[in-house]
């Protein structure tokens, strides 16, 4: 089964627009195949199935000129395998090794989240596995502070950026949680992802102390979310004067119509205290 899927799933040279829909049928018809094998009772068979045609999927698509049909085949065939070591109870350990390593080593953002979406059938040991591996890459992670850059931001420093917060949420530890993101502080929105994860958790003089914190370290390129949430917290501690201030550098910034509303919003809160 493994050499027909590979056959199926081989789009050969290249496979250009014009066949990209005759491709694709074919290829989903290999994964309805994986789909039989896990009904018909075989679920162990079915993980090292879709695994087997997750990587085969993987190195296709860089040779299929339109590959959004492949993305939904790679959704579906991550499906199978869940639902295959949900029935099949794999070994939680080696079963974690295999998806770090997947989540980690990828482009294409396959098993995304898989500590969270696996954590029923890896159970403690499992995710303790998870965890071991994590905390070992993570180490080499260095941190990034405003103005500064990591070539793999967007690729392998933010998928284990992506595992840690999960294993932070997992855990419900916002202090952790506040760690993966403290991090990365080369661009606004960890400083307002810090300030709402503070604010969502009742502490709103540390939100507005990070909120504060982007305002210095991005004075010309201030996220206007972030901006808002300033200004709301002062409001609330009657500063008002503070808060127009905010809202009129918004308006500096962007004369629109939206932006003159939420000036107003602000000036009638102002007024009404």
């Amino acid at each position: 089964m493994k050499e027909a899927l590979g056959r199926a799933i081989d789009p050969g040279d290249y496979v250009s627009w014009r066949e990209v829909g005759d491709y694709a049928n074919c290829v989903e018809a290999a994964v309805r195949t994986i789909e039989e094998v896990l009904d018909a009772g075989h679920a162990a068979e079915a993980i090292e199935l879709a695994e087997h045609a997750l990587l085969s999927v993987e190195e296709a698509i860089g040779s299929v000129d339109d590959d959004s049909q492949m993305g939904s085949i790679l959704g579906r065939l991550q499906e199978h395998h869940l639902r295959a070591c949900e029935k099949a109870r794999p070994d939680p350990v080696e079963l974690a090794q295999r998806l770090f390593e997947r989540e980690t080593g990828t482009g294409f953002d396959v098993f995304h989240g898989a500590v969270a979406t696996y954590a029923d059938v890896l159970g403690k040991e499992g995710v303790a596995e998870y965890r071991r591996l994590a905390e070992e890459r993570w180490q080499r992670v260095g941190a990034l502070g405003p103005g500064q850059d990591d070539p793999e931001k967007y690729g392998s420093r933010f998928r284990i950026s992506a595992i840690m917060m999960a294993l932070a949420r997992i855990d419900g530890d916002l202090d952790a949680q506040v760690e993966v993101l403290q991090r990365d502080l080369s661009h606004a929105y960890s400083f307002l992802k810090i300030a709402e994860l503070y604010r969502e958790a009742g502490k709103s003089d540390l939100a507005l102390e990070w909120a504060e914190k982007e305002l210095e370290a991005f004075p010309a390129r201030t996220d206007s979310r972030l901006r808002e949430l300033v200004a709301d917290e002062y409001h609330r501690r009657k500063r008002h004067d503070d808060a127009m201030a905010l809202a009129w550098a918004g308006f500096s910034e962007r004369q629109d119509l939206e932006q003159y509303k939420n000036l107003k919003r602000h000036a009638d809160r102002a007024s009404s205290c």
